[in-house]
């Protein structure tokens, strides 16, 4: 960790072996939108949004977290950036952002919680005893499906070219086929359990869909 002059303690991942300059770039592109997009919202808020119910809707507890939290704008659509620092050209130095869990580690650990789809993939022992250990992907029916349909193609020219002459509706009947073999809600599923009622998964699931909406558009911009 760094010690900051305010006596704080801030944790950095150190990552070498790829220039880091593209990601820094990109966060400061991801603030320049959080930028925009926060002008935008407080513009509509203003011309739509009375003063007196603006004012009563704002949470005095949440003023006081600053930058840590980043203020998530009027409708909470703030993508949230960290720190990248390139060194040279091969290592540098990442903001460590707590409290965070990648996506396909809460899907593999629900995957584990399901005693019938570990029974239809054929899951090694142990696999869905509510453990919380994470099912291995690759051992999965879809993955072999996948694996079969797309060959050798690993990098991303690779599948570019596989699509450009790949029928459209054998690669429609191939994404069908995976879709149906994965049940859909193990997200919820997990939503549910971090919920103690029905508010909190509401509060969860607003949440979520605020993130994947701005993921979505600001990909779709840098793309």
């Amino acid at each position: 960790g760094l010690l900051g002059s305010g006596g704080g303690e801030f944790l950095f991942l150190v990552k070498g072996g790829e220039d880091l300059r593209n990601d820094e770039r990109i966060e400061l592109i991801f603030t320049l939108m959080n930028s925009i997009v926060e002008r935008k919202m407080a513009s509509d808020q203003t011309t739509v949004v009375p003063a007196s119910v603006t004012n009563a809707s704002v949470d005095d507890a949440d003023a006081t977290k600053g930058s840590q939290q980043e203020g998530k704008g009027a409708h909470g659509l703030r993508a949230r950036t960290y720190a990248v620092i390139p060194m040279t050209s091969k290592i540098g130095i990442l903001e460590w952002v707590h409290n965070t869990v990648p996506l396909q580690a809460i899907i593999a650990e629900e995957m584990a919680l399901d005693v019938d789809f570990c029974r239809l993939n054929h899951l090694p022992e142990g696999s869905g005893t509510g453990s919380g250990a994470a099912v291995d992907l690759t051992r999965l029916e879809a993955y072999t499906k996948r694996a079969r349909w797309v060959g050798e193609a690993n990098s991303p020219d690779d599948y570019h070219r596989m699509f450009a002459k790949a029928d459209e509706q054998q690669a429609s009947q191939v994404f069908r086929s995976l879709s149906e073999a994965i049940p859909t809600d193990f997200l919820r599923r997990r939503l549910l359990a971090m919920s103690s009622n029905a508010e909190t998964f509401l509060t969860l699931r607003g949440e979520f869909a605020k993130t994947l909406a701005i993921s979505s558009l600001f990909g779709y911009i840098l793309g």
